[in-house]
């Protein structure tokens, strides 16, 4: 399993990936320093670190989310997933490879969540000393973590289906539609509930449900890749 895992990571860290997240996690490193020194206006310490939070959320939700379409489109479209002839017929079943190689995805998506928020942890900490990541903030980073899967579970669908890149803009944008409507009215409960977003005031109280959303997805992934043509 550790050499199928081998496998996949190297094909995942394509030069394309490479430029892509070094370009996010660059801009999210100047991102911190600028609202950093815009921190150090603040009188009150509470403040300052609740505006470092909600402002790094908001950059990290919308870049994380582009990434993880991205993670889970691309390496599945046909041309990238041409080598699972290569694995499948040298003794290894075909649920094993698509389990596997969306392990895979996943761990390097929480390896890369861990980069940010050590960014945002080292450059907070040179501006005011008392930055850390408290109980609260790393709530808010499990959510993101797992709307980062939620999403990412969707554009996985959507391309096995199509077979076309572009078909990752959807879930991007339903994400989009879903944060400006997370108003917390009873008219977008239906909306919060299928399309699950964040803010400083969501943590984990609707976590099952988005667990739940998860499985959901990844068993109907499972049964698509299992009936896909190659």
């Amino acid at each position: 399993m550790n050499n199928l895992i081998k496998c996949h990571y190297s094909y995942l860290i394509s030069k394309t990936t490479v430029v892509i997240l070094g370009f996010v996690l660059v801009v999210h490193l100047f991102g911190c320093i600028i609202i950093g020194k815009d921190c150090c206006d603040f009188s009150w310490q509470i403040q300052a670190n609740l505006y470092y939070l909600e402002s790094n959320l908001f950059f990290m939700k919308t870049t994380n989310i582009l990434v993880v379409v991205f993670l889970y489109a691309y390496p599945f479209t046909t041309k990238q997933d041409n080598y699972s002839m290569l694995i499948i017929t040298s003794n290894v079943s075909r649920m094993k490879y698509f389990s596997t190689k969306i392990l895979t995805i996943a761990l390097f998506l929480l390896g890369f969540l861990w980069v940010e928020v050590f960014i945002y942890t080292m450059i907070g900490g040179i501006y005011y000393p008392n930055v850390v990541v408290d109980y609260r903030s790393l709530l808010l980073f499990i959510r993101l973590y797992l709307l980062m899967l939620y999403y990412g579970f969707i554009a996985l669908m959507l391309i096995q289906v199509f077979d076309n890149i572009y078909m990752s803009i959807i879930p991007f944008a339903l994400h989009t539609i879903a944060t400006i409507f997370n108003d917390g009215q009873e008219e977008s409960r239906i909306i919060d509930m299928m399309l699950p977003t964040m803010n400083t005031n969501q943590l984990l109280d609707d976590a099952h449900q988005i667990i739940f959303l998860i499985v959901v997805l990844l068993f109907v992934n499972t049964i698509i890749y299992h009936k896909r043509d190659f």
